[in-house]
Formats: C-alpha cells, structure tokens, sequence
C-alpha cells in the first residue's frame, strides 16, 4: 500500500513538472510555442524540457518552426526595461537576445543590477538608523533619570560626581548617534537620488 502510494505520487509530481501535456503535444504549433518561450525571457534549451514531455507520446518538437518563433520572441523580449527590470530582481541573464539587442540589453541587466544593491544599502540602512534611534530613546531615558537623581537625591559628593560622570558619557554617545542618523539619512538620500535619476535618465541607452 505504502509503496503504491508512492509511486502514485512520484507520477503526479512528473506531471507537474511536464511543460506539455499529450493533448498540447500532438495539437502543438511549435512556432507559437517558441514565441511564447522567447518572449517569456526563457533560454532555447528550454525546448528541451518540451521535448521530454513530448517523448511519451512519441511526438518531436518541429525545431525549426520552435526555432524561428523563439527567435522572434526574444526580440520581443530583449528591450532595455526588461533588461534593466532583470537585474533588479535578481535574475540570471540566459543569453538569448540576439547579437544586435544584446549590448544594449546587457548594460541594462547591469544598471538593474546596481540599482538592486543599492535598494538593498538603502533597505540595510534603514534597519541602522532604527536601532540608532532605538538606542537613543534608551540614552534619552538614562540621562533624564540622572538629572531627576541630581536634583532631588542626596548631597553625596561622591555619589555626584559618579552620576555627573555617567552623564557625561551618556550625553557622548548620544552626540555619536545622533552623527550617526545625520550619516545614514545622507546616505539613504545620495542612494535614493542616484537611483532615481538611473530611472529617468536610462544610462543603458548611452554607448
């Protein structure tokens, strides 16, 4: 039963994984399909995959009809913004635009790219410059509770000048993270302004 089961599954999960069912396999316009593929961002050694679906049922991929329709597809495909948006998001560039798209396609998966770590600079920063002014609001807190001891506690002269020494220190560290913050919310506007103007000004485009 268990073993049934199982294979049961192992079934179901190659399904799943098939690009092609038998109906789309034997009804294919192969063309259609390569433009499809291309147009999608895949590489043409996606038609591989077709064709391992397509072997159960004894029916091969018309290659050069996948062939040209790819083609055209990854002309589609292969513009500047989907480039520049590949980059981005993190995504591996297959090498299938053609000789003539793909300088200009391949400065703009590396405009996206750049833009990408610095969206994530920003987003690290952002995470500083909250515990910063986590830690602050705590530092705040510290130096009003010696001043409220300062003035209403005893005249311990010892004890005073602890406290004005804690003070001191604490007030120190506060000018070191209020530096901080001025440092980061500079640095997360530099990022944001360089990041807008690589949007507008499209520097992909330039040779």
């Amino acid at each position: 039963m268990v073993r049934r089961i199982f294979v049961v599954a192992a079934l179901l999960n190659l399904s799943a994984c098939a690009t092609m069912n038998e109906n789309e396999c034997r009804n294919a316009d192969w063309r259609v399909i390569g433009y499809e593929d291309g147009v999608a961002g895949r590489s043409a050694t996606y038609l591989s995959q077709h064709r391992e679906a397509c072997s159960d049922y004894n029916v091969s991929p018309d290659l050069d009809a996948y062939r040209a329709g790819f083609d055209d597809g990854a002309r589609n495909y292969c513009k500047p913004q989907n480039g520049f948006d590949l980059g981005r998001g993190g995504n591996t560039y297959k090498g299938q635009c053609p000789p003539d798209l793909e300088p200009v396609f391949m400065r703009a998966v590396e405009s996206g790219q750049f833009v990408r770590y610095m969206e994530k600079e920003i987003k690290d920063s952002e995470g500083m410059r909250t515990s910063a002014e986590k830690d602050l609001d705590k530092n705040r807190d510290k130096i009003d509770a010696i001043e409220n001891e300062l003035v209403n506690g005893s005249g311990d002269a010892q004890k005073r000048r602890d406290l004005l020494k804690q003070m001191r220190e604490l007030e120190n560290h506060r000018d070191d993270l209020n530096y901080e913050l001025r440092h980061l919310d500079a640095k997360i506007r530099e990022y944001r302004s360089v990041i807008d103007s690589i949007i507008v000004e499209q520097p992909w485009m330039k040779p």
